[in-house]
């Protein structure tokens, strides 16, 4: 399989703030040429004008989800730390962080594709449409002004 050099590092400002995950970044910028970061709290970015060649997220489920939406749309395989407290989606943990990656970057793994899904939503004027990973919850609201602070199932 392809060996990994260009690496982008997809966390949270609050995961990018701990030694965890500085740690990562100082051991990954010795073993790829290129390792940038991106923060899910970034508005303005500059990540269209390198092609990485893999994306590990860095954090808990909600942030894989967020890279995966990254990764999807630029055909990257996604790679998840988990340095948040369950990771069910996540692949790898704090423990095995260095020996495991290794393998990765030395081209051992093995490609799982998911399924991604597209939500479209179409209100009065407007129309929002996304990518999902796992699933896509819709929460409805009445438009009743007396119901307004407050959302509720539809009865079944």
């Amino acid at each position: 399989m392809k060996k990994f050099k260009k690496i982008l590092i997809y966390t949270s400002s609050s995961f990018l703030g701990k030694k965890e995950t500085k740690d990562v970044i100082k051991y990954l910028s010795k073993k790829c040429s290129c390792v940038d970061v991106h923060t899910l709290e970034l508005k303005n970015n500059n990540l269209n004008t390198i092609k990485y060649d893999l994306v590990l997220s860095i954090g808990g489920d909600g942030v894989f989800i967020a890279a995966s939406k990254y990764a999807y749309k630029k055909s990257i395989p996604v790679l998840g730390l988990n340095f948040g407290r369950l990771g069910f989606l996540a692949d790898l943990d704090k423990k095995h962080f260095q020996s495991k990656i290794l393998e990765v970057l030395d081209g051992n793994y093995t490609i799982d594709k998911r399924a991604m899904l597209m939500g479209t939503v179409s209100s009065e004027n407007t129309v929002h449409k996304s990518i999902a990973l796992n699933d896509i919850c819709l929460l409805y609201t009445s438009p009743s002004p007396r119901d307004r602070t407050r959302s509720r199932m539809p009865s079944s």
